[in-house]
């Protein structure tokens, strides 16, 4: 991802522009197919919906790349979702209000009835309004920890564990 090369181009344009150039940077950040299986990268059309508290509200579903740790796969989740909020927040689309961005990846998930698969499923949703964007310090975003500014909304419970103990086996 490129986030700088979308940096001013809603500058000056009127709402509806404002949401199909919005669109059109989802498309092009979330571009091409993921490294297993060939999934499309995007998992559902992208949306540029009208917020209920005012504004442009942005929805992301999209195929994460699957690799064998999960912390990488975590930190390659959190690259992506940094970079697409970097790019939808510093466009330059004053009318822009909240972003929501889901990653899809393939998990162990126990059927009613039956054994437990591998389907493609929630991993990792976040949601980040305008407010939590304008205090970030995008030129220094390498140094920041993007758990502690947007709002988790899904973290998949056995990501969630495997993270925890992760993080307490140091």
């Amino acid at each position: 991802m490129e986030p700088s090369k979308h940096a001013g181009t809603c500058a000056g344009l009127d709402y509806d522009a404002q949401k199909a150039k919005l669109l059109e940077i989802a498309h092009d950040l979330f571009e091409g197919i993921t490294n297993s299986e060939e999934r499309p990268r995007l998992q559902q059309i992208p949306q540029a919906r009208d917020s209920r508290r005012g504004g442009i509200w942005v929805v992301i579903d999209f195929n994460g790349d699957e690799f064998d740790s999960l912390l990488v796969k975590k930190t390659r989740l959190d690259l992506q979702m940094r970079d697409a909020y970097d790019a939808f927040y510093n466009a330059g689309c004053v009318d822009l209000g909240e972003v929501s961005i889901t990653a899809i990846q393939k998990e162990i998930t126990t059927r009613e009835i039956g054994a437990s698969v591998l389907v493609p499923v929630v991993v990792f949703k976040t949601k980040m309004t305008k407010a939590q964007a304008e205090e970030v310090d995008w030129a220094n975003k390498d140094e920041i920890d993007f758990n502690e500014v947007w709002r988790v909304e899904v973290l998949n419970p056995r990501w969630r564990k495997g993270l925890r103990e992760l993080q307490e086996s140091g």
